[in-house]
């Protein structure tokens, strides 16, 4: 009986996880929908429905681009591989783009955390950021991935 590799076998398991990231989707979604909707309800309570779905969206989306980031580059078909080779350029410049909004949401969201004590939007900002720093990250690698594929 073959032993498998343990690294693989923690691939094989990030990948799983990754697939929750729908789940995360869905419920991004949900409250982005929920966000829209309270805007027509007048006064205070709208106002405060929108920022609790506003925040409740953005932690979500966070989420979701945290386990989507988890997903296995030796999973891609040949296609997606060429896709990656053909458009490498405008990917460096994606990836430089998402790092620099990311920073910026870090940034903001530790202003509204800590300069205006919302603790909520904060953490939602930076959950948003996060997710988006581990987004660039994997087309990073999926990119260097096609790169040093077989042709």
């Amino acid at each position: 009986m073959s032993e498998k590799n343990p690294l693989q076998m923690i691939s094989n398991l990030l990948h799983v996880v990754s697939r929750l990231s729908l789940l995360f989707a869905l419920l991004g979604i949900y409250y982005q929908v929920r966000a829209i909707t309270a805007i027509r309800v007048d006064g205070p309570a709208g106002e405060t429905q929108f920022l609790t779905n506003l925040v409740l969206s953005l932690t979500m989306w966070g989420f979701f681009m945290g386990l989507l980031s988890l997903s296995d580059n030796e999973r891609l078909k040949a296609k997606e591989i060429e896709k990656l080779r053909r458009s490498l350029r405008s990917g460096r410049v994606m990836v430089v783009f998402l790092v620099a909004c990311s920073l910026l949401s870090v940034g903001l969201g530790l202003y509204f955390l800590l300069g205006r004590r919302d603790e909520l939007v904060g953490v939602a900002l930076v959950t948003f950021a996060v997710g988006g720093l581990g987004i660039a990250r994997l087309i990073r690698e999926r990119l260097k991935y096609a790169l040093s594929a077989p042709a």
